[in-house]
């Protein structure tokens, strides 16, 4: 809240890991905190939870064609998978 000025009522909004959890490790490998909140967004509940599944398998194919890829270009691709959802990252 203190980043983005947000402070959504209810549960209308969720806190979202632009690096998803699921590839932690990964994201851990190339010194990304994923949990750092410059790292997080806010994300309206319902089209968060219709599209993680989606989400996972964007982080998935990245990696799949990207095994060595840079901090720089995850980040950069963190920048474009948000930006294929509309939402705007914080970093």
């Amino acid at each position: 809240m203190e980043l983005t000025g947000i402070s959504p009522p209810g549960k209308t909004m969720h806190a979202h890991h632009v690096f998803t959890q699921k590839f932690e490790v990964e994201f851990i490998k190339k010194g990304i905190n994923i949990h750092d909140p410059k790292y997080l967004t806010w994300w309206e509940a319902k089209p968060h939870l219709k599209t993680s599944q989606s989400y996972n398998n964007k982080w998935e194919k990245f990696f799949y064609e990207n095994p060595e890829a840079t901090p720089n270009q995850i980040l950069e691709a963190g920048r474009e998978i948000m930006n294929d959802y509309g939402i705007k990252t914080n970093y």
